[in-house]
């Protein structure tokens, strides 16, 4: 074996001529579907505050909805300012987290104990993404991407555990630091989240970063673009604009109960009037639905390839 190969355990050796990583899924991967069965749905998200930010208002959202709240569960494990490579880093080395709920039912039995031991739960779905900062450039997400995959693959009981990829959004075009800001950034995130559902598999997106860029538009909230800080996403509309985007992505498939007419308007930092409510919904849903027909498209191609 040539000098320098990676090898994660458990993976069969292979010769190569020169040094190359290699991995133990077939890439990209045939993934799984959401639960189709309306009975159960338990989502593990991992990230930082970008994942912190659209969840803040979900759980309202959920018991809002009608859906019986014991039939799922949203738990995640975040760390501000985390990348992949830094989870990636916490699972190889045995790292603990916490979890949070964030919707539904208290089902889940390890809430603190290393990412394998968190990770080795019954999930139906678990949410990835990359650091806002670096979101936007694809070459970034590996290798600790695909081997995150591999974990998850390897640890997870449930054979049929889907994953499920959150494009975040670009930066306020004004804001003081470099990054992906509104224009060009949010462009360059939607790429590098193509270039991942092509090369890695996760063709589940929370557009998240799609339907910001339609409240833009739509200039729901003018206020250094839908951001409390150039960055994070703002109180009221942003956090609720993106709820419900992850509401329609991961539960209204599951439960065939959609976003559109929930009634919850009150939250614990703010209160949504009806008109903007009725925007953000139709932006979470438009923006879902247009990865979902993209989605659609690219099966269909690797059905005729």
């Amino acid at each position: 074996m040539a000098a320098g190969l990676l090898v994660l355990a458990g993976c069969k050796d292979k010769d190569v001529e020169e040094p190359e990583e290699v991995w133990c899924l077939d890439f990209p991967i045939d993934n799984c579907s959401l639960p189709d069965n309306g009975d159960t749905l338990r989502v593990l998200a991992i990230g930082n505050s970008f994942t912190d930010d659209p969840t803040f208002y979900l759980g309202d959202i959920v018991e809002a909805s009608g859906i019986d709240e014991k039939k799922l569960c949203v738990y995640v494990a975040t760390v501000g300012g985390t990348d992949l490579d830094y989870w990636r880093s916490v699972y190889e080395s045995g790292g603990r987290c916490r979890l949070r709920r964030v919707a539904g039912c208290d089902t889940v039995v390890v809430r603190e104990g290393s990412l394998s031991e968190v990770v080795g739960q019954d999930w139906d779905v678990v949410v990835l993404q990359q650091l806002s900062t670096k979101s936007g450039d694809y070459v970034t997400y590996n290798p600790s991407l695909r081997r995150l995959m591999e974990k998850v693959r390897r640890d997870c009981p449930n054979d049929s555990v889907a994953f499920v990829w959150q494009e975040t959004w670009s930066w306020w075009k004004d804001y003081g630091e470099e990054g992906p800001k509104e224009g060009g950034g949010a462009e360059d995130i939607a790429m590098a989240v193509c270039q991942m559902v092509e090369n890695e598999g996760i063709d589940i997106v929370i557009p998240s970063g799609e339907a910001v860029q339609m409240a833009r538009e739509a200039k729901i909230d003018t206020v250094k673009s839908m951001t409390i800080d150039g960055r994070h996403i703002g109180r009221g509309a942003g956090r609720y604009l993106l709820a419900c985007t992850w509401y329609e992505s991961l539960v209204a498939p599951v439960f065939g109960v959609s976003v559109l007419g929930n009634n919850q308007r009150t939250f614990n930092d703010t209160t949504i009037t009806d008109e903007v409510a009725l925007r953000c919904q139709k932006c979470a849903v438009e923006a879902v639905n247009r990865w979902g027909e993209r989605k659609l498209v690219k099966r269909n191609k690797r059905k005729d390839n």
